[in-house]
């Protein structure tokens, strides 16, 4: 136990020494961002009983107990800002999905981040933890809406001062009723 407490102490401390060196960049991007990912995977894997099911990634009606995992093609668009002034540090965004399955159903929302600029000589990288939650519905057969949300990674490479790509390798998440959710896509953007 005194061995957990020395090592927690000893952490904290050298943290404390640490943090002013490791300090991030400032971004020289824009605050504000649109980005779109027109290539995009989901996955949703469900085991409910008289809840909402899901058939080819498509949530539908309440049904009898049902177990399985569903895929879909997934794309989105989504625009936000950063409160720094910058293309860096906490963001509040909006985010549209679309699924494309043996249905179609989508999602609608919020995105509240933070976004870590790293200057690469004329380019940036930026690492963007974030968590989103909102709603994800069916759009073919009944509208059943469910809440949704997740969290992962967004990685940015700016080619320009104002256009980059991204890699999203990462959201896990869950829709309640529903099931667990892993999402993955790339796609570009533009920071203004």
């Amino acid at each position: 136990m005194k061995t957990m407490r020395f090592a927690a102490a000893a952490a904290a401390l050298a943290a404390v020494a640490v943090a002013p060196s490791a300090r991030a960049a400032d971004s020289t991007r824009g605050p504000w961002y649109v980005d779109v990912s027109p290539a995009g995977f989901g996955l949703l894997t469900t085991c409910l009983n008289n809840q909402i099911v899901v058939n080819n990634g498509i949530p539908s009606s309440p049904t009898n107990t049902v177990c399985g995992t569903g895929s879909a093609y997934r794309a989105d668009i989504e625009g936000g800002y950063h409160f720094s002034k910058r293309h860096d540090g906490f963001t509040l965004g909006i985010r549209q999905v679309l699924y494309v399955a043996g249905g179609v159903a989508g999602s609608s929302l919020v995105r509240f981040g933070y976004d870590i600029a790293v200057p690469i000589k004329d380019f940036e990288l930026t690492i963007a933890p974030f968590v989103n939650a909102g709603v994800a519905y069916n759009m073919v057969t009944d509208g059943a809406v469910v809440f949704a949300f997740a969290g992962g990674i967004d990685v940015k490479f700016f080619i320009t001062k104002a256009f980059y790509l991204f890699a999203r390798p990462a959201e896990l998440g869950a829709w309640i009723p529903g099931g667990f959710v892993y999402q993955a896509g790339i796609g570009a953007g533009l920071a203004f």
